[in-house]
């Protein structure tokens, strides 16, 4: 039995590395693949008038899913994956775990140049498994941040090689293109790639600043000519109503989340939209005395590291800054749609767990029983991490079950209201509506929760009722064109053409170009001329 476990494990090579991995991520992910679509995939991958035609120069002409982003490779990438699966989400999960797979090889791969193969091997496992990814991995409409990293890790992997040819700045530079047009957090990998150039290996800067600035300024260019920017006034979002000096009251509760759901991965929940409205202990300075502890913590062990490893000491400054050159972006210092988000650690993990590794490695320790007390509570660690990411992905198996879990942890209008349309389509009318007047009285802008309680009463024949909530709707917010067409159908359902034109007609006038209401138009002025 010895001699079989030796020989499984030693040598321990790349390539059983990258086995385990795959062999580990399969397993952990396994229920994830048959889950269905989700909170942003229903309105994405269930829509085919958006993902009809494949045209590259459109897409980069303008994002066709998300017009607040300009991710044109995430859409090309979406539209051929319906294109040629339509909406079998069984293979968009199996996709997403295959490249989630192949990013914690590259971690692996990048962890392995700077640690000894046991620390590089054991620590991209815990990237692979650590349930904050799930959010990353398990949801089909985040791909476009698992994209961006895999072209960013592959890229730094090249520009942590002994040496670089001219041909290979090439490669970087298109990495560099690739990752930024499929999520804006390719800048992150750019900030990374000086950082670890001026920290460990000297390039031919000239040829590496064309090959990051080239794809950046194109990115920049591009996204700049699109069409402009639309915000929705429909939803209201607590962190973006926020002047900048009450945003950074919340900075130290929202990095304090994010270390404490790194460290004890527990009361998860999707679109988090709580605020720090007044400074007390416990909501700031609580949390500012932790971030001091920690940072002293820190500083020290830096401090240890330089005495006796100058090397390790640079090691340590290069994770410190890839935590905190990946967390900028959503510090909300330009607000964001969610306060937190548990997929926006997925870069930061890596930092995170870059840090510790740099800490163990540099642990002195000649006692045999504390080494295998340590291996026994590191696999212990994994192990949990691993069932915990199981049973997260069980929450994400359909809306209902997300948002029914979630709700118990992130009680909001928005929670509220995605359960009550949930439940409505599993036509339990009583507990949608619910849950939908929850959100209304939750929400400062409820026009959507009006149009859906429109609905549900549309549908269950009370007319009155119906009409009174898309009514509220259109005055709550006049520019929302779906309660329009709601109140048209019903109008024409219930009163006939004649009376449904007028409304419809306004709708046109609003809104030329939407061929649904167009055909629908059309449809009654035929009916009225019979």
């Amino acid at each position: 039995m010895l001699d079989f476990l030796k020989d499984l494990f030693l040598p321990f090579t790349n390539t059983k590395a990258i086995v385990f991995i795959v062999i580990i991520g399969f397993i952990v992910y396994f229920n994830a693949l048959f889950n269905s679509f989700v909170w942003d995939d229903v309105s994405i991958f269930q829509n085919p008038e958006l993902l009809k035609g494949f045209n590259l120069i459109e897409m980069f002409g303008n994002n066709r899913f998300n017009v607040l982003y300009y991710r044109p490779l995430s859409a090309a990438y979406f539209t051929l994956m319906f294109q040629t699966f339509e909406s079998n989400y069984f293979i968009y999960h199996l996709f997403q775990i295959v490249l989630h797979l192949v990013n914690s090889v590259l971690v692996y791969l990048l962890l392995k140049k700077f640690f000894k193969n046991p620390i590089a091997f054991f620590s991209s496992l815990i990237f692979l498994v650590h349930p904050v990814n799930v959010e990353s991995v398990a949801y089909i409409s985040s791909t476009n941040a698992i994209l961006s990293a895999f072209f960013g890790l592959f890229a730094l992997l090249l520009v942590a090689e002994k040496s670089i040819s001219n041909k290979k700045y090439i490669v970087i530079a298109f990495l560099i293109f690739c990752s930024l047009f499929s999520k804006e957090t390719g800048f992150i990998f750019i900030a990374l790639i000086f950082s670890y150039v001026i920290l460990f290996e000297k390039r031919n800067i000239t040829y590496l600043t064309l090959a990051t600035v080239i794809p950046a300024g194109m990115y920049i260019f591009l996204n700049s000519m699109r069409e402009p920017i639309r915000y929705s006034t429909t939803f209201f979002i607590p962190i973006q109503n926020l002047s900048l000096p009450e945003r950074l009251i919340n900075l130290p509760a929202i990095i304090m989340y994010y270390i404490k759901i790194f460290v004890f991965p527990l009361n998860m929940s999707i679109n988090q939209l709580w605020v720090v409205n007044n400074i007390s202990f416990n909501n700031f300075f609580l949390y500012i005395f932790a971030i001091l502890i920690i940072g002293g913590f820190l500083i020290w062990q830096f401090l240890l590291i330089r005495k006796h490893d100058k090397l390790y000491s640079k090691i340590f400054i290069f994770f410190i800054a890839w935590i905190i050159i990946s967390m900028i972006p959503y510090l909300q210092i330009i607000p964001l749609q969610n306060t937190v988000a548990d997929r926006w650690l997925y870069l930061p993990v890596v930092g995170f767990i870059g840090v510790i590794s740099v800490i163990i490695q540099n642990i002195k320790v000649r006692n045999k029983n504390l080494i295998y007390i340590g291996i026994f509570i590191s696999f212990l660690i994994l192990f949990l991490f691993s069932v915990r990411t199981v049973f997260r992905n069980a929450d994400w198996e359909n809306r209902l079950t997300l948002y029914s879990h979630d709700i118990q942890h992130e009680d909001n209008y928005q929670i509220e209201d995605m359960l009550g349309l949930a439940l409505y389509e599993e036509k339990d009318y009583e507990q949608a509506i619910y849950h939908i007047k929850r959100s209304t009285q939750m929400d400062p802008r409820p026009a959507l929760s009006y149009y859906q309680l429109g609905l549900i009463y549309g549908q269950m024949q009370d007319l009155k009722t119906a009409e009174m909530y898309l009514q509220k709707s259109i005055s709550q917010d006049p520019n929302f064109d779906l309660p329009y067409f709601a109140l048209a159908e019903l109008t024409y359902k219930y009163k006939g053409p004649k009376e449904a034109l007028p409304i419809i007609n306004y709708l046109v006038k609003k809104f030329p170009d939407n061929e649904t209401y167009l055909r629908f138009q059309l449809l009654l002025e035929q009916e009225i001329e019979k």
